[in-house]
């Protein structure tokens, strides 16, 4: 998606029609609609960045705590 707004923005002739009906509909009227769009997906790309490493963290978390139970339960058998 990131790409698609900065070739969005950048204006390329390539399907240039769609690209004005992407932007018509998208518009807010203020006229920096490329700068906005740029703006939120970068706040967007960071902020799923670090969703991307809690997300880590918690596996390791549980891949920890896992091992973990599979040692006690281990022991509870013998």
């Amino acid at each position: 998606m990131f790409d698609y707004v900065i070739a969005l923005c950048a204006g390329s002739n390539a399907n240039s029609s769609k690209k004005e009906a992407d932007i018509s509909r998208v518009d807010n009227g203020d006229g920096n609609l490329c700068n906005d769009m740029l703006s939120e997906l970068s706040l967007l790309k960071e902020s799923n960045k670090l969703m991307e490493n809690e997300l880590k963290e918690m596996q390791e978390r549980y891949s920890e705590m896992s091992l973990k139970f599979a040692k006690v339960e281990g022991e509870r058998q013998k």
